[in-house]
């Protein structure tokens, strides 16, 4: 039962860790992101008929018989196949969008949205962390909290069975 406790134990806190470094990093590339699109529309032009554009503070997908017409008569400047950028026109865009017409598929998300879900994340890994280590601090255990005084350090939490290693920390 200990290694399959370890086992599970891990990942988690591999998991955690990753989350609370690599999400303020992600969050701050959406933020520029963000900021240079509304001076900037980077505009995707991919096979068939679909078309990305990241612009104004959105990421938008769209599906449409003839959208690359579209796109060149939005913009006034002929868009090739693949990743192109050209001056912004308009002002940024703050909400969701969703049409789905017969003749077009168009979805928007706007940037912001991404990054309130990664600080949301990753203040929650710091507070399940520091938690953690908090409850180690005082002498409990880090997984279910069980008072660790008077057992020796090696031994496992009577409680949920974490190895004296894991449980220590």
């Amino acid at each position: 039962m200990c290694c399959g406790t370890i086992a599970f134990v891990l990942p988690r806190r591999a998991a955690i860790h990753v989350s609370k470094w690599c999400g303020p990093i992600v969050a701050v590339g959406l933020a520029i992101a963000w900021w240079v699109g509304g001076t900037t529309w980077f505009i995707y032009v991919g096979p068939g008929d679909w078309t990305t554009v990241a612009a104004g503070g959105i990421v938008a997908v769209t599906y449409e018989p003839g959208s690359i017409a579209q796109t060149e008569q939005l913009t006034g400047v002929p868009v090739p196949k693949g990743l192109r950028s050209i001056p912004a026109p308009g002002a940024r865009m703050w909400w969701f969008f969703l049409e789905w017409a017969p003749s077009r598929k168009s979805l928007g998300l706007p940037l912001w949205f991404p990054i309130v879900i990664m600080l949301g994340l990753t203040a929650l890994a710091w507070r399940i962390d520091l938690a953690a280590r908090r409850r180690a601090r005082i002498g409990c255990c880090p997984k279910c909290s069980y008072n660790l005084a008077g057992l020796p350090s090696a031994s496992p939490c009577p409680e949920c069975g974490a190895s004296g290693s894991v449980a220590n920390m």
